[in-house]
């Protein structure tokens, strides 16, 4: 049977064995499972600052390359929409001139979590029963985890007057 151990701390993982580590407390643009968060199936916010140089722009914001469900754009605390589907982008409401919070939400899933981390078929059905029944050239001793995030830098662009 699988245990989950709960609690605020990082794990590193390194071939079969996996290692507690202190608490992660800021992570990067990229794959996560390598910055001490391999099992987290939680959401992830980044949180990024813009500056809007004349009233009314607005911040066009692309992020193409991501291994989470869908994500969430906030500017200063308000809704601005979900990227999920190409183009992978979307259109903040206009800006007044200056300083602005966007929090960009990854929402995650549980593959690293309950999912069959020692199949080493990364092409494998994840949602087949026979997926958590690995043998012969499937089974891995090692962890078998799939990358997790937003794995590139978002793109934001700003444009002087409604677009969409």
């Amino acid at each position: 049977e699988a245990l989950y151990l709960l609690g605020d701390f990082g794990v590193r993982v390194q071939g079969r064995r996996a290692v507690v580590t202190e608490p992660v407390r800021e992570l990067d643009f990229g794959d996560w499972t390598d910055q001490g968060l391999p099992f987290y199936g939680g959401n992830v916010t980044y949180h990024l600052k813009l500056t809007a140089e004349r009233e009314g722009e607005q911040a066009g914001i692309q992020i193409s390359n991501f291994t989470v469900p869908v994500i969430r754009a906030d500017l200063d605390g308000k809704k601005q929409g979900l990227i999920a589907f190409s183009p992978y982008r979307l259109m903040t409401e206009p800006l007044p001139a200056g300083r602005h919070k966007l929090d960009v939400t990854a929402y995650g899933n549980r593959v690293n979590t309950f999912g069959a981390l020692h199949n080493s078929d990364m092409e494998d059905n994840r949602s087949a029963p026979d997926y958590w029944r690995t043998t012969g050239c499937g089974w891995s001793y090692e962890y078998c985890i799939r990358p997790m995030g937003i794995l590139k830098t978002p793109v934001i662009t700003f444009f002087p007057y409604s677009i969409c």
